[in-house]
């Protein structure tokens, strides 16, 4: 039988940690996600509408004295 270098207890340590890492990852994907779907679906409207007014503006230039 193969003896393991790492001890059983050490293993199942380093395994729950990889899991718990992975899991927040996931979890932090998922709220950048959420936070793209909101700008982009619920506040779209919003957001194009200030970029439509941002785009054209009047500038009043006087005449110049003849």
């Amino acid at each position: 039988m193969r003896e393991s270098y790492f001890p059983q207890e050490e293993t199942r340590d380093l395994q729950s940690r990889i899991y718990w890492l992975f899991g927040l990852i996931v979890l932090a994907l998922c709220a950048l996600l959420l936070r793209a779907w909101y700008l982009q679906v619920v506040k779209g409207q919003f957001y194009y509408e200030l970029s439509e007014n941002n785009r054209i503006r009047v500038v009043e230039t006087p005449l110049p004295a003849a």
